[in-house]
């Protein structure tokens, strides 16, 4: 949704007075600017990554995004069930297909 609307560059968005009071290393989650951006849906929040303690990710057994994303993905396989075609594209993709093995 983002990729669409572009980005916005203007007074209101270029926070230079933050970056400098922050410096390097530090931490813009408690800026109000940031919680407003994310709200608004101008910066995404991955669903994969540490995003709990850091001792509940250790108790969790220090999973990677890699790992999170493969776990996603295995759940996606097992539990997905396909919507049904209708019945004009079944007999299209039929047709398709008799065409195929006929060539073959």
């Amino acid at each position: 949704k983002q990729a669409h609307r572009g980005i916005v560059a203007n007074e209101d968005t270029w926070l230079e007075d933050i970056i400098d009071d922050i410096g390097p290393g530090g931490n813009f989650l408690s800026e109000y600017s940031t919680v407003d951006g994310i709200y608004d849906g101008e910066w995404y929040v991955s669903k994969f990554g540490l995003h709990d303690t850091f001792e509940a990710w250790e108790a969790g057994g220090r999973p990677t995004v890699l790992d999170e994303a493969r776990e996603k993905v295995d759940h996606i396989l097992t539990t997905h069930q396909p919507l049904p075609l209708d019945e004009d594209a079944e007999r299209e993709l039929d047709r398709i297909q008799k065409r195929a093995q006929a060539e073959a």
